[in-house]
């Protein structure tokens, strides 16, 4: 095809790109990777980094998503018929798993799936995993929402991730939890915005495109990107799950309260987790901080990571 018309949108590129070089002015990141995703058809509207790699390559830069993966565990349990008023028990902030204690930063007794989204509560992410599902069904969820296959397939090496298939041994307990939390799994920025893109349009998956349309020589469309979308999670869920993220960002104690904007509604969630090497261990001093935001849930059209 000799005309490729891009799904870039480029007021809101202009707009990236400077809150980008705004970020790396203030905090001083070794990387930045932003992505903007249209909701409904999955199109790339605007891509943003800071690094050594090109846009497109830091959206596709595999990390564990932490906490940002933890609403996809409670929304598989509300799935498998958890009620969203649950009380689920944190242990009040300690929870000892054989020899390792996971803490929170917010330390809670009995809390609701939402409450535990606002204050992104690790053991109460973890306690649900461990009442209402086994690691095989979370796998399932996880990869219909795209994690574990590759994000795109228009650009050559697109990554696919990593979802564990299995856990054995005397860690097991502790890793599964762990996974639940988004700790183990690795996805990149693409991949984690289509999974909340999916959230946000009533539980339809939509693969991400870069591209909208292709024209021959005569300038006649001869491809067209056709919204296929793949129903991955019961809208009510869906809807649910959303509501919770919207509750997280507007809660005054919660840790997604930085992320409000005037005049905007917003819903999404936080995760910071240790960036890790070729090898697959932790870079010391070195961590991934992330946010995934849906713009005004009530009519999501715009997902950012």
């Amino acid at each position: 095809p000799s005309g490729i018309e891009l799904t870039i949108d480029g007021s809101l590129q202009t707009i990236v790109e400077d809150e980008v070089r705004h970020l790396v002015e203030e905090y001083h990141p070794s990387s930045v990777s932003v992505v903007a995703l249209d909701v409904c058809t999955g199109q790339v509207l605007a891509l943003g980094s800071h690094g050594r790699e090109a846009p497109a390559r830091g959206a596709m830069t595999t990390f564990d998503p932490g906490f940002t993966a933890a609403p996809f565990t409670i929304a598989a349990a509300l799935e498998n018929g958890m009620s969203p008023d649950r009380a689920v028990d944190c242990e009040n902030g300690r929870w000892q798993i054989g020899a390792v204690a996971i803490e929170d930063p917010s330390p809670m007794g009995e809390s609701d799936p939402g409450r535990i989204i606002a204050r992104a509560s690790v053991i109460g992410t973890g306690r649900i995993y461990q009442d209402h599902l086994e690691w095989s069904e979370l796998r399932g969820v996880l990869g219909r929402f795209g994690f574990g296959r590759p994000a795109t397939n228009q650009l050559s090496g697109a990554p696919s991730g990593l979802v564990p298939s299995a856990f054995s041994g005397e860690t097991s307990e502790l890793a599964q939890v762990m996974a639940a939390n988004g700790v183990g799994p690795r996805v990149s920025a693409l991949q984690l915005a289509a999974a909340y893109a999916a959230l946000a349009n009533d539980g339809v998956f939509n693969q991400p495109t870069f591209v909208r349309s292709a024209r021959d020589e005569e300038g006649d469309v001869v491809w067209e990107h056709d919204v296929a979308g793949e129903r991955v999670l019961s809208p009510s869920v869906a809807r649910a799950t959303v509501e919770m993220l919207e509750a997280a960002v507007s809660d005054d104690e919660g840790v997604s309260r930085n992320a409000r904007v005037d005049g905007l509604e917003i819903a999404g969630a936080p995760g910071t987790t240790r960036m890790r090497g070729l090898d697959g261990e932790g870079i010391n001093g070195e961590n991934y901080a992330s946010f995934v935001g849906i713009v005004e849930p009530d009519d999501p059209q715009v997902v950012l990571m």
